[in-house]
Order: structure tokens, then C-alpha cells, then sequence
């Protein structure tokens, strides 16, 4: 697929550009973006997905918003902005100022919207630690405990508890890779996705997203999602999170979200939308 500074399409169509933004990386188990714009309801749509900046220990939210806030230079102006999990955290600032470059503010849908909290990277270690089999569970346990300890000192301090969690991390990896016999270019190329990663989490805490999703709507997956009563409106649907942006009624419901008029209210798109769980 085509590729842009801050960008990279995904859907070919040539109607509504739509810009896409989430954490992109290809060995997560949840279905991402891609799988989205593989929906035929949504393959006419000329869809771009953000792509990460290069980011250092500095990393603030304003790098990833100036990189991101001029849509591709071939896209026609952006009629929506989409947000998945934390990436919802960027689009209400994101539409704000692609309205103010283009006179209009495009319609902003959250999927699983998820405001980023003090136990986010604590969260997001311990997934990726229980996944380290190649260290005991004993093994386990001690950097647990460590990457606790870090966060429960920077309880007033996100980002230097992000930084020493991360500390933990490097130590764990670092050893379970050193087991499963990879090499040190391999090696780092793994601690540095995780790195990237918890630097776009002390992004998305820079932002209060609260204010930009009031006109938003919010597509949820069962059980809902932190972020979602902060959206205008919530349409829910009997899926995981895991694999809400691959679930086809989901893909129908944003086709249908998307081609609506501008002026239309959402109490009159509702009842193209039964079966939904709102």
C-alpha cells in the first residue's frame, strides 16, 4: 500500500479519505486497521492509517500530532477520523485541527476508546511477561514485583514510572531472548517496539480527550470500554475487543456512520443501525 510522511494507506477506494489511528504493530493479537479496510462495506473508502514517528526519550504528544495533523498530500479532504483503543485519545485534538486547516471538522467514531491511566504500562508489562514462557514462573514473579514496586514509587510521576517499568522490561526480554538464542539486532529491534510503545502511552496521558469525544460516537465491543461514556453517543456489539475491528457488523455500521449527510442526527441513523446493541 501507498506511504506518506505520517501515513500509509490501507483501502484503495477513491470516496471519503478517512484517516486511521492506533498503535500499528504485526505481532499483536488484536485485529488492527487493516482488517477493517479488508471489509467489503468498507472498500470504498480511500483509508490511511497513521504511522508512528521516530521518537527518543522527549517524546511529547505535539510530535505525534504535527506529524499527523496534515493528511496525506494526495487525500481529498477528510471527511472522518477513527481511533482505536488509546489512538482514540489522539482524534479529538487530531479533528480539531484538520478542521481548522479545511473549514470543517471531520465526524470522529472511537473504537474501544481507552484513556490512558496510571496502571497502563504496569497493564501492558505484565501481558507481555506472562508471555516470556522461557523464564520460570518464579522468574516471573521477581520482575513482577519490580515492575510493582516502580509503579506504585511513581504514582504522582507517570512518566518516570513509565521509564523504570520499561527499565524492568529491558531486563526481563533481554534475558528470555538471550535464552531462545536471538540475536542482538533481533533483540533490540523487540525491546525498541516496546520502547516506541510506552513512549505513544506518555503521549496519549499528555491528553485530555474528554472534551473531543463529545460529538464522537463510540463502538464498542461487549462489556464497553473505559472511554466510551465520554462519547456523544455508544453503539455496542456482542464481540471481543480483540476482534472488534474484523467483526463485519461493525464494518457495516461504520459504512453507514460515514456515508450519512453531515446534517443528519443521530436519531435518524438509528434505525439503519437495528441489531446493534446501543
Amino acid at each position: 500500500m501507498t506511504a506518506q510522511p505520517g501515513w500509509r494507506r490501507i483501502g484503495d477506494g477513491d470516496g471519503a479519505t478517512v484517516l486511521a489511528v492506533d498503535y500499528d504493530s504485526a505481532g499483536r493479537p488484536e485485529a488492527g486497521f487493516d482488517r477493517l479496510a479488508a471489509q467489503p462495506a468498507l472498500a470504498g473508502l480511500a483509508l490511511w492509517h497513521a504511522v508512528q514517528p521516530e521518537t527518543g526519550p522527549d517524546t511529547t504528544a505535539e510530535h505525534y500530532l504535527r506529524l499527523w495533523q496534515r493528511p496525506p498530500a494526495a487525500a481529498g479532504p477528510v471527511e472522518a477520523v477513527l481511533g482505536y483503543c488509546v489512538g482514540a485519545v489522539f482524534t479529538g485534538e487530531l479533528a480539531d485541527r484538520i478542521a481548522e486547516r479545511q473549514g470543517f471538522r471531520p465526524q470522529v467514531l472511537l473504537f474501544d476508546p481507552e484513556p490512558v491511566d496510571h496502571g497502563s504500562v504496569l497493564r501492558d508489562f505484565l501481558k507481555a511477561l506472562d508471555a516470556m514462557a522461557v523464564l520460570s514462573e518464579t522468574e516471573r514473579a521477581a520482575y513482577r514485583a519490580r515492575a510493582e514496586a516502580v509503579h506504585a514509587a511513581g504514582v504522582t510521576d507517570f512518566a518516570a514510572a513509565a521509564a523504570g517499568i520499561t527499565a524492568v522490561y529491558e531486563a526481563a526480554a533481554g534475558e528470555a531472548f538471550e535464552r531462545l538464542g536471538l540475536d542482538e539486532e533481533d533483540s533490540e529491534e523487540l525491546l525498541d517496539l516496546f520502547r516506541s510503545y510506552v513512549r505513544y502511552l506518555t503521549a496519549a496521558r499528555q491528553l485530555a480527550p474528554e472534551p473531543g469525544w463529545a460529538a464522537a460516537t463510540a463502538l464498542t465491543s461487549a462489556g464497553s470500554s473505559p472511554g466510551a461514556r465520554y462519547a456523544g453517543r455508544e453503539l455496542g456489539f456482542d464481540t471481543t475487543t480483540a476482534a472488534l475491528l474484523e467483526d463485519g457488523r461493525v464494518a457495516e455500521t461504520t459504512a453507514r456512520l460515514l456515508s450519512a449527510p453531515a446534517a443528519a442526527t443521530f436519531d435518524t441513523i438509528l434505525p439503519s443501525l437495528a441489531g446493534e446493541r446501543t
